[in-house]
């Protein structure tokens, strides 16, 4: 009697997971966006408009400026000639927790979408 092989699924499973996680990532980074465009201190409201959501290879990203409003760090972490005034980083902490519950619960969801496509 031939003993049975056992194969891993979970390269596959993970595989499948990654644009449910993303998604979950996502949503998680616009929360934090519009924390951050609520905190942000406004002078001409340039940097507020660039706050956005950014997808890249390795995952999704707050980013804080653009080719006009370059400036976001600045604003963050301050200059020898202005204090700092953090919004970033606050709107990250303020939805910390949000952000791990949408990240689970979209990795929930793939998990279960896994599971009905392979009955």
């Amino acid at each position: 009697m031939s003993k049975p092989i056992l194969k891993s699924r979970l390269p596959e499973i993970a595989a499948g997971l990654d644009s449910f996680m993303r998604e979950g990532m996502k949503l998680g980074g616009e929360a934090i966006a519009e924390s951050a465009k609520a905190r942000v201190p406004v002078d001409s409201g340039e940097l507020r408009a660039a706050i956005h959501v950014d997808e890249g290879t390795e995952g999704v990203y707050v980013v804080a400026g653009d080719k006009d409003a370059f400036y976001g760090h600045l604003v963050e972490h301050g200059t020898s000639h202005s204090a700092p005034q953090p919004f970033l980083i606050p709107a990250f902490e303020e939805n910390a927790e949000l952000v791990n519950k949408l990240a689970g619960k979209s990795m929930r969801h793939g998990i279960a979408e896994f599971a009905i496509k392979r009955l």
